[in-house]
C-alpha cells in the first residue's frame, strides 16, 4: 500500500495550489542593523496606525532620536494592514512644500500625467479611494504643506500618513507620539541579567561591530550607564559613542563625553552627514 507516498501528493498539491500571500506594494528600505529598545513604541504605534481615529500620526522628537528608523520599522510591521502599500517619501532635500506631490509620486512610482491637472491634483486622484500609509520623513522645515496633507487625507479615506518631525505640524488631525531616548539604569546601579535597558543594549551592541570579543564588565556597565545618562538616551549619540571603542576603553569614552561633544562624531560612509555628529 502506498498510503504515504498518496499523503504526500495530496500535501505538495495543497501547498503548490494555495493561493500565495499577496505581495504588498512597498519602498521601504531593509534594515542594515536590529532596531533596539524600541519594542514598547513599536507596539504603542501599531495600536494607532490600526486606529482609524488616528489617520495622521507625527513622531516628535529632537534630531538624533531615531524617528525615522523608528518610522520605518512601524511602516515595515503594518504592511498587512495596508493592502495598497507602505512607501516612504524623504523630504530632508525639499525646499519648498509645492515640491512634495512630486515626491509623493516618486516614491509611489507614480507616472505623473501630461494633461491639465496639477501635480498635486494628479496625486489625490491616485490616492482616493486606496488603502495605503505613507511615511512622510523629515518633515519640520516643511510645516506649510499642511494644506496639501488635510487635501489627502480628505481625498483619500483609506490613507494614513505617519510623520517625523522636530516640530508639530498643529494640524487638528494630528495626533503627536513622542519619542524620548532609551532606557538606562538608574544612577548608583548597573543593568543586571533580564534587564531591558536598550541604551545600554544598544552601546554594547555597536561595540561589539567593532570588536567582536567585546564583554563589559561591571566597569564598563557603569561607564556606559554614564554615557547613556549623559546623552539622554539618544541613540545617535549612543551610536557615535560606541564608534570610539577600537581605539579608547569605556572608561575613556566616558571620561571624553563628560568633558564635551567633541568625540560624539564618526566618520561612518554610509552614516547620513547630518548624523555624523551631534551636540547634547
Amino acid at each position: 500500500w502506498q498510503g504515504d507516498g498518496v499523503i504526500d501528493a495530496l500535501h505538495s498539491h495543497l501547498v503548490t495550489s494555495s493561493p500565495p500571500h499577496p505581495v504588498i506594494p512597498s519602498n521601504l528600505p531593509a534594515p542594515l542593523t536590529p532596531l533596539i529598545g524600541r519594542r514598547h513604541e513599536l507596539t504603542a504605534l501599531a495600536a494607532l496606525l490600526a486606529d482609524p481615529a488616528h489617520r495622521l500620526v507625527t513622531i516628535l522628537g529632537p534630531g538624533g532620536m531615531g524617528k525615522s528608523r523608528l518610522a520605518v520599522a512601524a511602516g515595515h510591521a503594518a504592511r498587512p494592514d495596508f493592502p495598497d502599500g507602505v512607501f516612504l517619501v524623504e523630504l530632508v532635500a525639499l525646499t519648498v512644500a509645492d515640491e512634495i506631490p512630486r515626491a509623493v509620486g516618486g516614491s509611489l512610482g507614480y507616472p505623473f500625467q501630461k494633461d491639465t491637472r496639477t501635480p498635486r491634483q494628479q496625486i489625490l486622484d491616485y490616492l482616493r479611494g486606496r488603502r495605503l500609509l505613507l511615511i512622510l520623513d523629515n518633515c519640520e522645515h516643511l510645516l506649510d504643506a499642511v494644506d496639501f496633507f488635510v487635501d489627502l487625507l480628505e481625498s483619500a479615506p483609506g490613507l494614513r500618513l505617519l510623520v517625523t518631525s522636530r516640530e508639530r505640524l498643529r494640524m487638528r488631525a494630528e495626533t503627536v507620539f513622542r519619542l524620548e531616548g532609551l532606557a538606562y539604569p538608574p544612577d548608583g546601579s548597573i543593568p543586571q541579567a533580564g534587564e531591558d535597558f536598550g541604551a545600554i543594549d544598544l552601546f554594547v551592541g555597536s561595540a561589539r561591530r567593532l570588536r567582536p570579543d567585546f564583554a563589559p564588565e561591571e566597569d564598563d556597565l557603569r561607564a556606559i550607564r554614564h554615557i547613556a545618562h549623559a546623552v539622554d538616551g539618544m541613540p545617535l549619540a549612543l551610536l557615535l559613542a560606541a564608534s570610539w571603542s577600537d581605539l579608547l576603553t569605556v572608561g575613556e569614552i566616558a571620561q571624553e563625553v563628560s568633558r564635551g561633544v567633541e568625540l560624539l562624531e564618526a566618520d561612518l560612509r554610509d552614516l547620513d552627514p547630518r548624523h555624523r555628529s551631534v551636540s547634547v
